[in-house]
């Protein structure tokens, strides 16, 4: 199996709007690129990954992939939706469409330079470790297949496919059953498996917290040290 990474990237100085009640926009500007860079230092340590791809629409963004020796990505003005995505979105879901088809996108160029198998993680995962990405690997079926590890809110933190295109990205509200009800529509073998390190995303001001809360070992917790949220984190807690 020749398996590549792909990291979808928002831009780095308007990300995590939701944690605004916690942090100033350049800190969570800061905590962006952290988080980020926790993701691709993780997959540029593990040997299961052939190549890491960043797919963003931020030039910051990209050149962040670039000094990690990841390969830049432009995400795509317009890309054609793969067959059976055709009503993965509700109207609203502008976001996640452009997300799923730049996924989708990325998919194609990795497949089409001779990956076999497609990991995609968000940029939002500051505890993912290389072993977290060989469970992944090691639980894949034979293809075509997909593996999932779920979040704590029935969202998706991983989906691994092979071949890369094995069924479209539909990741949104409640994509961990979306990406289920997709493969058995498709007939592609899916396995879950739970990483509590894959669990927690960063999303919102509790998800903050929580990471503020544990011991440190990312640059995103680093960062969070600096900006004293721990205490912070004591004090919600002290509060309820």
């Amino acid at each position: 199996m020749t398996l590549w990474a792909v990291v979808p990237a928002k831009a780095l100085a308007t990300a995590k709007s939701r944690l605004a009640p916690l942090l100033s926009p350049d800190q969570r500007q800061a905590l962006a690129a952290a988080l980020l860079l926790d993701v691709l230092v993780a997959l540029r340590s593990t040997t299961d990954v052939a190549r890491v791809l960043v797919v963003s629409a931020d030039p910051a963004a990209r050149d962040l992939a670039d000094s990690l020796g990841a390969a830049a990505l432009p995400e795509p003005a317009s890309a054609p939706a793969l067959p059976g995505t055709e009503d993965a979105a509700t109207p609203g879901d502008d976001g996640e469409v452009t997300l799923n088809a730049a996924l989708d996108h990325a998919g194609a160029v990795a497949a089409a330079a001779g990956a076999t198998a497609l990991l995609v993680l968000p940029a939002d995962l500051p505890l993912l470790t290389p072993a977290d990405v060989s469970a992944l690997t090691a639980a894949l079926p034979p293809a075509p297949s997909i593996v999932l590890a779920p979040t704590r809110d029935g969202g998706t933190s991983a989906l691994l496919r092979q071949p890369p295109l094995a069924l479209p990205a539909r990741f949104g509200a409640g994509s961990l059953r979306a990406h289920l009800r997709a493969a058995a529509a498709a007939n592609v073998r899916a396995r879950l498996v739970w990483r509590p390190n894959l669990a927690l995303d960063i999303d919102r001001p509790e998800d903050l917290l929580r990471l503020a809360s544990q011991p440190p070992r990312s640059r995103a917790q680093a960062l969070l040290a600096e900006w004293d949220l721990a205490a912070h984190a004591r004090g919600e807690s002290a509060a309820i």
